[in-house]
């Protein structure tokens, strides 16, 4: 165990490093201030796991100042640069190190700390942080739901196509074994075809336009309908077999999206948008349709976030008016231009 420990102590500082690393190579601070707080919390992060390590329980102090200054270096904004700028790295990647670097050394002390109340009361110390759940059947049947769900919405706030893909491909299904295992079942692999099948209408549903796309998403969710209908028939389990199909035909696919396929429906899904400045968060993209005009095929693109278009689909060209700007060039054609914002979609005078 002792060794284990000290390994796990090297790969957080490699993290850590990393950080360092690429804080050193991207960042830029034109505030001061936030520069400083960073500073602080950097020097009482390099102590803190030492301290942990040592399981000092007066660790709490700088544990507890480094988490406050670098949680308000994170709310302020300071690592939008490092994500967006370090290329060769997934973005996603980016963030969980941020976030290892910020929440590991509280998990530490909550698990050291834990470990030190509970070791003579006979309950192990993960019992206070969920493990209690997998000694229970409705715990672990919560777990299944929770933990599908977390993971399709980290995936789907990065919005990334292929990535979203095959999250919406795999977590119903995966969801779908676990929560038959619940009721004392096994599925037949005809099963998971038929909800595959489903899953991938839904998928496409977001590539077609107004009723194409309602089309397909009916579709979808027949589909999934009939195969949780068939575990409703083997299991007589009506409060679980609803439940998954709710995960399975809605849920699910459109949280690893990342976006609402039943909004916005007169456009179909492009290419992200990432030159919305402070808002890429809201997860832009272009949105396209085909148009006919004197009998030749066409298209026109829009601008939409998560929820609703912001830039109708009616323009040939849009155009950032510069870096990271949060407004955009739009072009009709006749070659007409005019300024609207990406977030509201207002035209500038």
């Amino acid at each position: 165990m002792s060794e284990l420990r000290k390994a796990f102590y090297v790969f957080d500082m490699a993290m850590f490093g990393f950080l360092l690393f690429a804080i050193n190579h991207t960042m830029l601070f034109e505030n001061w201030i936030v520069s400083a707080l960073l500073d602080m919390a950097l020097l009482l992060r390099v102590i803190v796991p030492l301290l942990l390590y040592k399981k000092e329980r007066l660790a709490i102090i700088p544990l507890l100042t480094f988490a406050l200054l670098f949680g308000v270096c994170i709310y302020m904004g300071a690592f939008h640069d490092l994500v967006i700028n370090m290329a060769p790295f997934p973005g996603t990647l980016m963030r969980s190190i941020i976030y290892w670097v910020w929440l590991i050394p509280v998990a530490i002390y909550i698990v050291q700390y834990a470990a030190e109340q509970t070791k003579d009361d006979g309950y192990p110390w993960y019992y206070l942080i969920g493990g209690i759940v997998f000694k229970e059947s409705i715990g672990k049947l919560l777990l299944s739901i929770a933990l599908p769900l977390f993971v399709a919405f980290l995936i789907g706030y990065e919005m990334q196509e292929y990535l979203s893909f095959y999250a919406l491909m795999s977590l119903p299904v995966v969801g779908y074994y676990f929560w038959n295992r619940h009721l004392g079942r096994t599925p037949y692999w005809i099963e998971y075809a038929i909800m595959l099948i489903g899953l991938y209408v839904f998928d496409k549903a977001q590539y077609k336009v107004d009723g194409e796309r309602v089309a397909y998403l009916i579709t979808s969710a027949c589909i999934i309908f009939a195969v949780c209908g068939w575990m409703l028939y083997k299991s007589r389990q009506l409060v679980v077999s609803t439940l998954t199909f709710l995960m399975a035909a809605f849920l699910l696919p459109t949280m690893s999206l990342g976006y609402n396929v039943y909004q916005s429906i007169e456009g179909a899904r492009s290419t992200k948008y990432e030159h919305v400045g402070l808002s890429n968060s809201r997860g832009y993209m272009y949105i396209r349709r085909d148009v006919i005009k004197d009998g030749k095929g066409n298209w026109s693109m829009g601008v939409r976030n998560r929820y609703h278009t912001t830039i109708p689909c009616e323009y040939k060209f849009i155009i950032p008016t510069k870096h990271y700007s949060p407004f955009a060039i739009c072009i009709n054609e006749n070659r007409d231009s005019v300024i609207r914002s990406v977030e509201y979609g207002y035209v500038l005078e």
